[in-house]
Formats: structure tokens, sequence, C-alpha cells
């Protein structure tokens, strides 16, 4: 690759940086306006400071990290140390791709929870996240649902905070203290669901629960009070789009879910 290309793609990228890091500002201001700023700050400590995450967020973190410190050692060695530093930008092409990678990881990693989806590990429970995922952006869906990093649901699988340290059960009560929705999908339901439900209706969080009930019918008396059940995935992802991304409809104690869905 010339030099002078090889200028253009540095420049080029920086660019992508910056643009990267002007979203990042913008989502934020979003879901500190729709979240509120304490349960915006409580989602992005449990999010980001918590034993629960995934060998694959950890991995991101891990990877992301080190390209960061590579990408601003390099250039700062470059400026040092080079005879040319302007004339030889192009060299920096290499560290610079490290570093918006390491840029993308961390924006995309550092968000706090906005939803998280609760249920047994399937398939169906996997494609549901990541639609949320896409259509819900910028606020993060997240779940404790177990995955292939490698899979069809590859995407989502960044965003599992599968527990293998302390109590799963801890990590279902803090995640859903924390977010602004929670959707719990009985729709093959095992025990531990059962637990989670039953997490739910101790805290009193029905007033932002989306249950899909099983195909075989739902006991109403199991379903924590005011909470919204909810028949299909597409409206799943309607309600979760109207409570995060539009004005006055944010869920609480208050102002249910259910009063308005």
């Amino acid at each position: 690759m010339s030099p002078l290309i090889s200028s253009i793609a540095v420049v080029a990228l920086l660019v992508f940086a910056l643009l990267t890091m002007f979203a990042a500002v913008v989502q934020r201001r979003l879901m500190l306006r729709s979240l509120g700023r304490a349960q915006y700050r409580s989602s992005l400590f449990i999010t980001c400071l918590n034993d629960y995450k995934s060998s694959v967020i950890w991995f991101q973190f891990v990877a992301g990290g080190g390209s960061l410190i590579w990408a601003v050692y390099e250039w700062i060695q470059h400026f040092t140390q080079a005879v040319h530093p302007v004339a030889e930008f192009g060299t920096l092409l290499l560290p610079t791709l490290a570093l918006v990678f390491g840029l993308v990881v961390y924006a995309n990693q550092l968000r706090p929870a906005g939803v998280i989806l609760l249920g047994n590990s399937s398939s169906h429970r996997l494609r549901l996240q990541q639609r949320l995922l896409v259509e819900a952006a910028p606020f993060r869906t997240v779940s404790l649902l177990h995955r292939s990093p490698w899979g069809n649901n590859a995407l989502a699988s960044g965003h599992s905070f599968r527990t293998s340290i302390r109590s799963w059960e801890r990590a279902v009560s803090n995640f859903a203290k924390a977010v602004g929705i929670v959707v719990l999908d009985l729709r093959g339901g095992t025990g531990w669901v059962e637990i989670e439900t039953d997490t739910l209706r101790r805290l009193n969080l029905g007033y932002k629960l989306l249950v899909l009930p099983p195909m075989g019918g739902l006991d109403l008396s199991e379903v924590p009070a005011q909470a919204k059940i909810v028949y299909s995935e597409d409206d799943v992802v309607r309600i979760v789009k109207k409570c995060l991304l539009e004005p006055g409809f944010r869920a609480t104690q208050e102002c249910p879910i259910s009063s308005w869905a």
C-alpha cells in the first residue's frame, strides 16, 4: 500500500473513531433521559462492575484494552522517535485499526443494560435477545442465557452474563432491579424460571415486567402484580421500543407498563 493511501486510511479511521465517541455521547444522553439518572447509574454499575460476565465478554474487554494500550503506545513512539512523523503518518495504519477496534469494543460493552431477558436457554430466547439488541438499540438487552459464541446468535453472545461465580439468583435480582424492562419468557419454562418469577414477585418488579406465557396457558395467580402479559415477540419488541425510545413512557410503580401497553 502506498504511503498516500495509508495516510488517507489512517485519517478515515480517525474520523470513524471520533464518530464512535460522538455516538456514544448521544446514546448516553438518550439513555439518561429514558431511564433517569439514578437508574442509569445503577444499571451502568451492575453491568460493568460485577462477576457475572461470560467468557466472551471478558475476552472482548481484554482484547479491547490490549488494543487500546498498544495503539496509544505506538502513537506516542511515532511522534517521539520518527524523523518525519507527519510524512510517515501512514505507518500508523495498524495501530489506528487497533485503536478503532478497542473504542468500538468499549463503547459497546460499557453500555448499561436497558433490558434483561429471563427464561431457559434455547434458540428461541437467543433469537429474541438478538432481535431486541438490534431493534431497541442503543439500549442493551442482556441475559443469563447459555450460548455458543460462534453460533447463529453470535451477536447476543457478547451480552450474556452467564454467571459462574457467586449466586445465579443474585445476578437475576441485581439486573432486574437495575434495568428499565424485564422480559420473562415462560415458553418451555423450567424450575429455574420459577425461581426467577418468585424473585421478581418478591422484589415487586411487576410494573416493568413483560411475560410471554407458555403454550398451555398461565395461572394468573403466579404472575407478579402489575405485570403485562404479551402473546407474541412482536408485541414484546413494540412495547420495549415504546417504553425506552419514546418520552413519557418510563415504567414506574405509579405508571406500570400494563397501564398503557
